[in-house]
C-alpha cells in the first residue's frame, strides 16, 4: 500500500512547497539569484527586502523529478516496499540538500540542521530496509522455484 501512496505524496509535497514559496514561509537565505518577499511575510520580517534564494521551489521541482522517476520505475519494483523506500531516499538527499539554501531552519549538531539530521537517518534506515527486504525477497523466490 505504501508503494501505492508513495508518488501522491511527492506531488502532495510538491504542491504544498509551492505554497510555502506564495506564503513566504520556508525561505532561502540571502542570495543574488532570489526573490523578495513582501513585507508581512516571514522572510521579509526577518531579512528585510534582501533577495533570498527560493529554496522551497527546487524541493518543489525536486518532488517532481522524483515523482517522475518513481511512476517510470512503478511497474518494473522488484520487491514491495521499493517504491516507498525509493521515495524516503530520495526525498531525503534531495531535502538535506537543499538546508543548504534554507534560511529558516533550526541548527544543530555540527551546525547541521534538524531536518539535515532527520533525512540522514531516514536514509540510512530506509536503505537497511530495503537491503533487508531485497534479500527476504530474494529467498522467497530461491524457496518458489
Amino acid at each position: 500500500m505504501a508503494d501505492t501512496l508513495a508518488p501522491g505524496l511527492l506531488m502532495g509535497q510538491a504542491v504544498g512547497r509551492m505554497g510555502c514559496f506564495l506564503n513566504g514561509c520556508c525561505f532561502g537565505i540571502p542570495h543574488s539569484f532570489g526573490v523578495a518577499y513582501p513585507v508581512g511575510s516571514d522572510a521579509n520580517f526577518i531579512f528585510g527586502s534582501q533577495k533570498l534564494f527560493p529554496a522551497v521551489l527546487f524541493e518543489a521541482g525536486w518532488d517532481i523529478l522524483v515523482l517522475a522517476l518513481l511512476l517510470k520505475i512503478f511497474t518494473k519494483k522488484p520487491f514491495d516496499g521499493f517504491i516507498a523506500l525509493s521515495y524516503f531516499i530520495l526525498y531525503s538527499v534531495g531535502r538535506f540538500t537543499i538546508e543548504f539554501w534554507r534560511g529558516d531552519s533550526l541548527r544543530t549538531i555540527m551546525d547541521f540542521k534538524v531536518a539535515q539530521l532527520t533525512s540522514i537517518i531516514t536514509i540510512i534506515v530506509s536503505v537497511a530496509l530495503m537491503v533487508y527486504l531485497a534479500n527476504a525477497s530474494k529467498g522467497h523466490r530461491d524457496q518458489q522455484c
